[in-house]
């Protein structure tokens, strides 16, 4: 029997995004904020695969930004899609946004992927041998 292949796009490839917004913001304005991030992924022809609110929470260190010292950040994680030559210009654009206080891009390794391939792999050989 043969296996069919599922060929993901090579020219894209995972990242996690995360990133901090000053605590002063309403939910509202971090709503709109979470938008504007997810619609320049798309735009810069990504995808956001799984968003994670990781709420507010207070710094261990007061962080400066804009004339301001923030005590309070509210956290948010991203893992995109994207073309690895598109990531500097997400990172710009990162960097210019009034709001976001700090954030960072990394690549995601790729042996979390082949980990759950082979967790299922695994289940897939268990059950196919109870059943003979």
């Amino acid at each position: 029997m043969e296996q069919m292949k599922l060929v993901k796009n090579s020219s894209q490839r995972d990242y996690e995004v995360t990133y901090l917004l000053t605590g002063d913001l309403l939910d509202a304005e971090v709503a709109k904020i979470r938008k504007e991030i997810t619609d320049l992924v798309t735009k810069l022809k990504g995808k956001v695969v799984e968003e994670q609110d990781w709420e507010r929470k207070l710094l261990a260190y007061k962080i400066r930004h804009l004339g301001k010292a923030h005590q309070e950040a509210i956290f948010t994680h991203l893992i995109v899609q994207l073309a690895p030559e598109k990531v500097r210009k997400l990172n710009k654009e990162l960097d210019l946004h009034r709001q976001i206080m700090r954030h960072l891009i990394v690549q995601k390794e790729a042996g979390e992927a082949v980990e759950k391939k082979e967790s299922e792999t695994k289940k897939n050989i268990k059950k196919e041998e109870s059943k003979k």
